[in-house]
């Protein structure tokens, strides 16, 4: 798993306005999904739709690469680029 491989995963998935963004170093890649399209879901489904698309796309030694991948909405990542907690954590 690269990190441009994952990044190119993610950037297929059907979002509205997506940013990715990829960091670490492999077999430990984080990856950063951000849509207005969660702002109505919970993290368990934001979760289940990243990872069911993950799974359909890729192998599972290319899987194994990677560590996490974080959902946000445009503000709650714009709350965590200022150093704050978003204010639609609970």
């Amino acid at each position: 798993m690269t990190s441009d491989l994952l990044r190119a995963s993610l950037q297929q998935l059907p979002l509205t306005d997506l940013e990715v963004r990829v960091t670490g170093l492999p077999p430990r890649l984080l990856g950063v999904v951000i849509s207005p399209d969660f702002e109505e879901q919970n993290g368990a489904i934001r979760q289940r739709q990243i990872w069911r698309h993950l799974l359909d796309n890729l192998s599972p030694e290319q899987l194994a690469g990677i560590e996490f991948v974080f959902t946000y909405t445009p503000q709650e990542m714009a709350s965590l680029d200022r150093g704050e907690r978003p204010s639609t954590w609970r």
